[in-house]
C-alpha cells in the first residue's frame, strides 16, 4: 500500500459519528476491519540462507503469497449478510450513478478509496426507505461470484442497528416465502379437485403439469 493509500485509510477509521458538511446533518457509519497484524521480522542472514538452499516449505513461512484481497480493510458480507441485504435493498446502482440523496464528504472518502480497491463500489437502497442507503463494493467477475464488501451507509434520520435491520429481513423474507408456499398449496389443491381429469389425461398419453 502505498503512503498515499496508507493515509487514506487512517484517515477513514472513525466508525460511527454524526457530522455536518454540504449535505446537511448526517448519521454516518463505516466497516473498516481492524488493521492487519505487521509481518514478523526476519533476518536478513535467515533469509539469504533459506533462498540458498531453496527452502519453499520454509519460504511460504516467512514471506506467504499474499491473496489479492489483503489490502482491503473493509467487512466482507457472508453468504447470510448477502441474503439479509438482498431482501431488504431493491436498488443497487453504480455509485457514479446514485442522485438519489446528496452524499456526505466522509462517504465520497470512502467511496474514492473503494475506487482503487474493488471492480465496483455500489450504493444499495430501497424504494421504500431511500434515505438509508448502504455503499458497497464488489470484486470479481461476475455478480453472483463477486464478493461484496460494506463500506459505509449514512441517513438525515437515525441508522437502525444491524440486529434490527436483521429481524426486518428475517420478516421480509419470511413472507416472501410464506407467499410462494401458499401459492404452491392453492395450486396442489386445484389439482386435487380436479385427479380425474389429470388421470384421464395421463391415460389418454397426453402430458400435465404438476406443481413439484
Amino acid at each position: 500500500m502505498t503512503e498515499q493509500d496508507e493515509a487514506a485509510a487512517s484517515a477513514l477509521r472513525l466508525m460511527g459519528h454524526r457530522v455536518r458538511d454540504f449535505g446537511g446533518t448526517m448519521n454516518i457509519e463505516t466497516f473498516e476491519t481492524e488493521e492487519l497484524p505487521p509481518e514478523p521480522a526476519i533476518e536478513a542472514e535467515a533469509l539469504e540462507l533459506i533462498e540458498k538452499l531453496d527452502l519453499k516449505g520454509q519460504k511460504s513461512l516467512v514471506q506467504p503469497e499474499k491473496d489479492g484481497d489483503d489490502d482491503i480493510r473493509y467487512k466482507e458480507l457472508t453468504k447470510g449478510e448477502c441474503a439479509m441485504f438482498e431482501s431488504m435493498f431493491d436498488k443497487k446502482e453504480n455509485v457514479r450513478d446514485y442522485r438519489h440523496m446528496v452524499m456526505p464528504i466522509r462517504v465520497l472518502q470512502v467511496a474514492a478509496h473503494g475506487k482503487e480497491l474493488f471492480t465496483e463500489v455500489q450504493v444499495w437502497y430501497s424504494d421504500e426507505s431511500p434515505e438509508f442507503p448502504f455503499l458497497v463494493g464488489l470484486i470479481g467477475p461476475s455478480y453472483s461470484t463477486k464478493k461484496k464488501y460494506l463500506l459505509a451507509r449514512w441517513s438525515p434520520k437515525k441508522l437502525q442497528p444491524m440486529e434490527k435491520l436483521r429481524e426486518v429481513a428475517r420478516a421480509t423474507i419470511r413472507g416472501d416465502i410464506e407467499k410462494k408456499l401458499k401459492a404452491c398449496i392453492a395450486k396442489c389443491n386445484e389439482h386435487m379437485a380436479n385427479i380425474e381429469d389429470l388421470v384421464d389425461k395421463t391415460m389418454a398419453g397426453d402430458s400435465i403439469y404438476l406443481p413439484s
